[in-house]
């Protein structure tokens, strides 16, 4: 109930307050981060806390509670939201790609257009390793 809150919360000020920080600062992406992160820390941590802090003085809460609720937090946001979202898109993936028909279409525009896709591991592990750490503003 906390979580859902926070999100409606959040939501409802990005609404009223985006565009007009945006006017403010542009599209700079540290000022947006620093907005967004701070609209997560004031709804969704102090929520919580919030939350956790009356259940605890109505005697609902307890200290060995502490970490189960932690963990419940996490997983809706973490587990259920974010990996649902994730997996649609694999589904809607392997349904795209399951006919025959896409499937030889997408894998010659691959092999065409991308062919380091179909290295070798000797061969790709340094690449992915330069992607990892490869900074893009």
């Amino acid at each position: 109930m906390a979580y859902f809150g926070a999100i409606a919360l959040k939501y409802v000020t990005q609404t009223l307050t985006l565009n007009y920080y945006v006017g403010f600062v542009g599209s700079n992406p540290y000022a947006l981060g620093l907005y967004f992160g701070s609209l997560t820390v004031v709804f969704e941590v102090l929520g919580a806390y919030l939350v956790a802090r009356y259940a605890t003085s109505r005697g609902k809460l307890f200290l060995n509670d502490a970490m189960p609720y932690g963990l419940g937090l996490s997983l809706w946001e973490n587990g259920l939201l974010t990996s649902l979202l994730v997996l649609i898109n694999y589904i809607s993936y392997y349904a795209l790609l399951s006919s025959p028909s896409t499937h030889d279409k997408v894998y010659a525009l691959l092999i065409a257009h991308y062919p380091e896709l179909f290295l070798p591991p000797v061969q790709a592990l340094p690449l992915v390793g330069v992607a990892v750490v490869e900074c893009r503003p």
